[in-house]
């Protein structure tokens, strides 16, 4: 088997002769395989052709060697920075760090109140460089000429910078579209006791629910959509709806908790509608909807008896029905969907249908709807919102982006980070950035990926290219589906072109083209040996003896090491392709099915197994059952027929054996219609010898069980008085 030890981060995952060869500033210390420091000189390193095209790789040694991970020094002692000493500074991360993990250096900085971004620009403060810098990286570091650290610098400047104050950000600077999220309607004013206690034991997401739309978060563009549909629904059902500019419903989806029920409803009251909502995981079957909509429309109050016809159908034409979650809604569920795309048809009501994800068994009810997409928002317009409340409830912030940190780890679901919020401040005042990430930690959700979003993160490069990755976030990948993924795997691994590294396919002896075709097939090569290694391992956890602790030894050798070697591009452009495996399976076990159904009929009359059947039997069956029909047509209909009385074989045997044979498909192209119908009738019109035959016995079983049952002590009874009769005869 293949040695996986290469690909672990660990001090036992690397040779002893790599471990010493640390990198260090000094030109003359560094192993052939270490690009140049670019701290010292970034204009001296000259990235290659091919490097330039991926930000994740440097300049190419021209020895041919393997790119392998960092090598793992020594832990270094992380020191105790003042607080927020990296406030106002923006850091960009580039490249191996000798100890540390990307993810950690930039928590590192985060905690100290420094600002992470992605690429380096003119607002940069420092760029921390590592071993094999992006080129891209380096090209901007020397084009707005930003200071560059290494690990060791980094370290220093946390160590003796001094402290600074982490304001928070007021709204009246904010100029930008998040301002308008500062706006915040004021909490019911209390004038009791009672009612005191009542807004201190509201929920946090009920206490600042947006009163109008610019207290709404994003989604400017879709909720003047869903406003400008409601404002001219009365018109377009005067003209009439075409479902395909105008609707009678609307479909809203977007991810939880970012405000889409709390705009139907603005909107409506805004509009001057009376909102009649339905949850879609009660209001389920057909039944049921028909009945909840009915009561909501037909339901008249005690003023309403004394309204004239016109004030009352004026009132009916003001109900809005908003139906929520109809993606809770399954084609299992007693015609749901297909009730509510009925009623959408008829409706003389608007109808706000609202979903998180349109799958496709909601495609019906979009054909009928307006369909209107909001997004996640972005965090900036969410902070604002959010520190505004946490200000009100006397919530603080060791530094603004733990702030951010919350809104990132809740996906921007606005509902959510207030009751985690609120939960926290029960038992605490203020949050730092280490009990900032303890709470998304603490609240995360677990997330079940489809296998083809599996699949499209390992054959993707930037799960390998991401430093912050380890081996265990890839092999937990794995065990999201282990059954399929690596099917998956095994069906699309050839399709890729394997992403290559240039500073193992440059030579100057050899061509680099040629080189790079040789190295695809290896990495192929390479991957196919993993997978047949997985192949071996699946065998002894699915064996006689199931051996399940080798899981994550076959999650490494079927998934890990394969997308290791091709991870790439799709050279195909297509969806990843679902296993043909399971197909063939399926298939296969179906024709055993049939073979052993068209071998029980037959063993009446012959004596072969399975196989001998297939092979010698079928193909002369084949012949002999389909030749008369092509040939003579109708007339061939007696001949076939008593064949197949002679071998007790069903109109479905000779379907089977058609199914089972080679070229059957053409053959039944060749036999004319009206033949087949014909042979049917004829066949279904007559009787037919079976195979078997149950005899029944002289009296069924109901008679048989009416007969009264033997009283066997009645005859021992009989015999003894027998025997008495005797012993008075002999004594006379």
């Amino acid at each position: 088997m293949s040695d996986i030890r290469k690909y672990f981060n660990a001090p036992g995952g690397a040779s002893k002769k790599n471990a010493k060869k640390t990198p260090k500033t000094d030109n003359n210390d560094q192993s052939e395989n270490v690009p140049e420091e670019p701290r010292v000189n970034p204009g001296k390193s000259k990235p290659s052709k091919r490097a330039k095209e991926d930000d994740s790789h440097t300049e190419a040694p021209k020895k041919k060697q393997p790119k392998t991970t960092p090598s793992a020094s020594e832990p270094k002692e992380i020191p105790e920075g003042a607080e927020n000493c990296l406030f106002g500074k923006t850091f960009v991360f580039t490249g191996d760090l000798e100890t540390l993990s990307r993810e950690d250096s930039q928590d590192l900085v985060k905690r100290y109140g420094g600002k992470v971004t992605a690429t380096p620009s003119s607002r940069t403060t420092y760029v921390v460089v590592g071993d094999n810098p992006g080129p891209k990286k380096l090209e901007k570091i020397k084009q707005h000429n930003i200071p560059t650290l290494n690990e060791d610098e980094l370290l220093d400047l946390i160590k003796n910078a001094p402290a600074q104050s982490a304001e928070q950000p007021k709204s009246a600077k904010g100029k930008s579209r998040a301002s308008d999220a500062m706006e915040i309607s004021d909490p019911i004013p209390t004038t009791s006791g009672s009612s005191s206690t009542t807004l201190l034991s509201q929920l946090w997401s009920d206490k600042y629910k947006p009163k109008s739309l610019k207290e709404l978060c994003g989604n400017k563009s879709a909720v003047e959509n869903l406003q400008k549909w409601l404002k001219t629904w009365e018109s377009n059902l005067k003209s009439g709806f075409d479902f395909k500019s105008k609707y009678p419903a609307a479909l809203v989806s977007g991810p939880p908790g970012i405000g889409k029920t709390t705009a139907a409803h603005l909107i409506s009251k805004l509009e001057g509608y009376d909102v009649k909502e339905f949850n879609a995981s009660d209001t389920r079957s057909k039944k049921a909807l028909q009945m909840a909509v009915k009561t909501a429309t037909q339901n008249t109050s005690i003023m309403g008896f004394f309204q004239s016809e016109t004030e009352k159908a004026k009132k009916m034409g003001r109900t809005l029905i908003i139906m929520d979650e109809v993606d809770g809604m399954s084609a299992g569920d007693r015609g749901g969907v297909t009730e509510l795309v009925q009623l959408i048809k008829k409706t003389q009501v608007p109808i706000i249908c609202i979903c998180n994800e349109k799958g496709k068994k909601l495609q019906s009810l979009a054909n009928v709807c307006n369909e209107i997409r909001f997004q996640k928002p972005r965090v900036e317009q969410v902070r604002s919102r959010i520190m505004t409340i946490t200000s009100r409830e006397n919530l603080k912030f060791s530094q603004v982006n733990i702030v951010d940190e919350i809104i990132t780890g809740a996906n921007a679901d606005i509902r959510q980070i207030l009751n985690r919020l609120s939960s926290w401040k029960l038992a605490n005042n203020s949050i730092n950035y280490d009990e900032g990430k303890a709470i998304n930690k603490a609240s995360e959700k677990n997330v079940v990926l489809d296998p083809f979003d599996i699949i499209t993160r390992l054959f993707g490069t930037s799960i390998w290219n991401n430093r912050a990755g380890n081996l265990n976030d890839k092999l937990e990948l794995y065990f999201h589906e282990s059954d399929i993924v690596p099917l998956m795997i095994q069906e699309n691994y050839l399709k890729i072109k394997p992403h290559i590294l240039s500073n193992t396919i440059e030579r100057d002896d050899v061509n680099p083209k040629e080189l790079e075709k040789f190295s695809i097939l290896d990495a192929i090569s390479k991957a196919a040996a993993s997978i047949s290694d997985g192949d071996i391992c699946d065998s002894m956890i699915h064996g006689s003896q199931p051996q399940w602790t080798l899981m994550p030894v076959h999650g490494m050798f079927s998934c890990v090491i394969p997308t290791y070697h091709v991870h790439g591009s799709n050279t195909s452009g297509a969806r990843y392709a679902f296993p043909s495996f399971l197909g063939q399976t399926s298939k296969t076990n179906k024709y055993k099915r049939i073979l052993r159904e068209v071998q029980i009929h037959m063993r009446l009359k012959i004596s072969g197994d399975k196989n001998e059947i297939r092979q010698s039997y079928l193909p002369a069956l084949f012949t002999a059952l389909s030749q008369p029909l092509i040939e003579k047509g109708s007339k061939g209909i007696p001949e076939v027929i008593e064949l197949m009385d002679q071998y007790y074989l069903s109109k479905d045997d000779w379907d089977a054996i058609m199914e089972l044979s080679f070229g059957g498909d053409k053959i039944l192209k060749d036999i004319n219609k009206s033949v087949k119908a014909a042979f049917t009738k004829k066949y279904n019109s007559s009787s037919h010898p079976i195979h078997f035959l149950k005899v029944p016995s002289g009296k069924s079983s109901k008679t048989a069980s009416a007969d009264a049952v033997p009283d066997f002590e009645d005859a021992i009874e009989v015999e003894e008085v027998a025997e008495e009769d005797e012993g008075v005869v002999s004594d006379d």
